[in-house]
């Protein structure tokens, strides 16, 4: 790649945009389009000062839809209309066409000269440039070349630099890592978008220092990235994905949410542990506690009871039970009788966990600490660890369910707790006000085959995109203008 000649031609190009810019506010006078890329604006422009000519409304029509009217029986038809670069070529020539013929008025001749600045100023082409400076690295652009990088037709495709701040963290065979403090290559959580499922890949790990971040903030996806950072987008209806969309793309549709995909199941082998005990390490990690080295429950639910004496029972673990004064029961599994599988705590051991076996431990936390909504069927889990609930989303992330944890104040002593929401929902929404600037931040950027990995943050574990191991570098200063001039310099002589 000739640098030199990149930043010139950056340059050039961002010359030709603000004169297109400005020639198309010119031309339209007082109707405030600002932008040649205003497509929606411009169409109604042109519409309006074309009025009078019959085969414009033909030649920019895109398609027609029928739409039931407003009494729901009679269907009316509406048309939709394109400015994209056939039609306004097509435009263009029966308007010269009819310049010649008959003439036309100033408010048509505004129009034709509004089409030609259209016609150049909006490709986008020329900003390709731009983008690739900053993707140069060394001389050349790396790893640009995906295969069956494009979902809809499984063709070659290209990224550009989408990075996000320090903070976000990968899930590593030992657990959660900040970016920004993880290895340069390691093995993590990432996404498949053909099959939906989650897998562990190997990713490659780049620090790219400052650069403009925002910070998205919704419901489930939460995070703070470069505008361009890829976000997988679902359709409403059905499960096909349909693209992938980005904080600049959200920010710009006014009006509009767009739905994200969210979560998938783990593709992996059950883990070497069975259903029952499974179910006991949550009674364990719920009610448990080691008393010298004995394992023991304190109960004043008889169905907490009945549970546990069925889960030992069935796990062939010996117990004592006691009854206690107050209607307390007190289950006590002596130290010998304790098996090697059976531990308090959550730890890495949950990440071997299939996708069966994560949604078997959600399920088993409604006869413990859960509580379920009647209505939505969201699993709500508490607890003073904050720790073990992190754990717990990690469990339902291997699930295939989406969950949130947020600390709460508990109002008899003032202590933080930590609550955690499991919903089944797998796409979430996010509009235009939930994108705000965030400033300049040092960026990461991991990179995996499948283009996409599982992220956390601010308390959010869901699905995002993938970088490339790309160069950052600027546009636009003093020496860039000379190079553009001296490139112009050579063309002309040439």
């Amino acid at each position: 790649m000739d640098e030199k000649f990149v930043r010139g031609a950056a340059v050039l190009a961002g010359f030709a945009a603000d004169k297109a810019n400005g020639d198309i506010a010119r031309l339209t006078g007082e109707a405030d389009i600002t932008k040649v890329t205003q497509a929606a604006r411009l169409i109604d422009w042109v519409r309006e000062k074309l009025v009078m000519l019959p085969e414009v409304d033909r030649i920019l029509t895109r398609e027609i839809l029928e739409e039931p009217g407003e009494d729901g029986e009679d269907v009316r038809q509406v048309a939709k209309y394109s400015l994209e670069r056939t039609r306004v070529e097509e435009l263009i020539v029966y308007l010269e066409r009819m310049d010649e013929e008959q003439g036309l008025t100033d408010d048509e001749f505004a129009a034709l000269e509004v089409l030609e600045v259209r016609l150049y100023g909006a490709s986008a082409t020329p900003q390709k440039f731009g983008k690739a400076l900053l993707a140069i690295d060394e001389g050349r652009i790396k790893g640009q070349y995906v295969f069956c990088g494009a979902a809809a037709t499984t063709r070659y495709s290209s990224r550009g630099i989408q990075c996000v701040t320090g903070s976000h963290e990968v899930l590593t065979r030992a657990g959660w890592v900040p970016i920004q403090d993880a290895q340069a290559d390691l093995e993590i959580v990432t996404w498949h978008s053909d099959a939906r499922v989650l897998r562990w890949d190997w990713a490659s790990i780049g620090s790219f220092g400052p650069a403009e971040v925002f910070e998205v903030n919704g419901t489930i996806i939460k995070g703070c990235y470069t505008g361009d950072h890829r976000i997988p987008q679902l359709h409403w209806k059905g499960q096909k994905l349909r693209r992938d969309v980005s904080p600049n793309l959200i920010a710009a549709q006014t009006n509009h949410t767009t739905n994200l995909v969210c979560r998938d199941p783990v593709d992996q082998p059950d883990a070497n542990f069975s259903d029952v005990q499974l179910r006991l390490l949550v009674a364990m990690q719920s009610d448990g506690h080691w008393a010298k080295r004995a394992a023991q429950w304190h109960f004043s639910k008889e169905r907490k009871c009945v549970r546990l004496r069925e889960l030992l029972q069935c796990a062939g673990v010996t117990f004592k039970v006691t009854l206690n004064k107050g209607d307390t029961t007190t289950i006590r599994v002596q130290t010998a009788d304790v098996p090697d599988w059976l531990v308090k705590d959550f730890g890495s051991w949950v990440l071997t966990l299939s996708a069966r076996q994560a949604l078997l431990v959600l399920e088993e936390y409604k006869v413990w600490d859960g509580w379920t909504h009647p209505v939505s069927g969201t699993l709500s889990v508490s607890s003073a660890r904050q720790d073990q609930m992190q754990w717990l989303q990690t469990i339902a992330a291997l699930a295939g369910r989406n969950a949130t944890l947020q600390p709460y104040t508990v109002k008899k002593n003032g202590y933080v707790h930590w609550r955690l929401y499991v919903r089944s929902s797998e796409t979430t929404c996010i509009s235009p006000k939930d994108v705000m600037p965030a400033g300049v931040q040092d960026v990461f950027c991991p990179t995996v085959p499948s283009g996409y990995w599982l992220c956390r943050y601010g308390g959010r574990v869901y699905i995002t995109g993938n970088t490339h191991n790309l160069a950052r570098a600027t546009i636009g200063g003093r020496d860039d203008e000379l190079d553009a001039i001296e490139m112009i310099t050579e063309l002309g002589e040439v």
